[in-house]
């Protein structure tokens, strides 16, 4: 009996303890933008865009690359 009666009153503690710091909260205030962007949009077109072409290097020729 005594194990329910702690039970609820550490529940009681929690919902209080809850309730009180959502109520002393500061309240987040919405950040408002003024003015322009600094940086430029990029007018890219899509007919614009290439994909890159890679090589794969093996470990013999990045061994002879650092020997030069």
């Amino acid at each position: 009996m005594t194990f329910f009666r702690l039970l609820f009153w550490g529940i009681i503690l929690y919902l209080g303890y809850k309730l009180v710091k959502d109520i002393f909260k500061p309240k987040q205030k919405d950040t408002e933008v003024h003015g322009k962007a600094k940086t430029k949009p990029l007018d890219i077109d899509e007919s614009q865009i290439e994909d890159a072409e890679f090589k794969e290097i093996k470990k013999d020729e990045k061994k002879k690359s650092t020997k030069n």
